[in-house]
């Protein structure tokens, strides 16, 4: 992954496009086929946690979605939380804007 997307979590690094893949197939998995991305979000304790951003709506039952996540994913590595985003944005070359929180 590029190292501008690391997210340093508790001392472990993070790099979502690794772990991009694998949270694909589970959302896929729930039938969730969504647009998607992982980010960090400053943590008083752990210096960041990782976030899932998600486009559209609330998943209706989100706390299942994150025991999901959990069990297919590396410790340090499951979104603590889910961030809701109307649009996930592009550039014009089509690489994703990862937005910071």
């Amino acid at each position: 992954g590029r190292a501008d997307n690391v997210i340093n979590t508790g001392g472990v690094k993070v790099h979502p496009e690794i772990i991009e893949p694998k949270i694909a197939k589970v959302l896929s998995t729930a039938s969730l086929a969504r647009r998607f991305y992982i980010a960090a979000k400053p943590d008083d304790r752990l210096g960041e946690k990782v976030v899932l951003v998600l486009e559209g709506i609330k998943v209706k039952d989100e706390a299942f979605l994150l025991e999901l996540l959990k069990r297919e994913l590396p410790a340090y590595n499951n979104p603590t939380e889910i961030i809701y985003v109307s649009k996930i944005e592009f550039t014009d070359t089509g690489k994703l804007i990862r937005m910071t929180f």
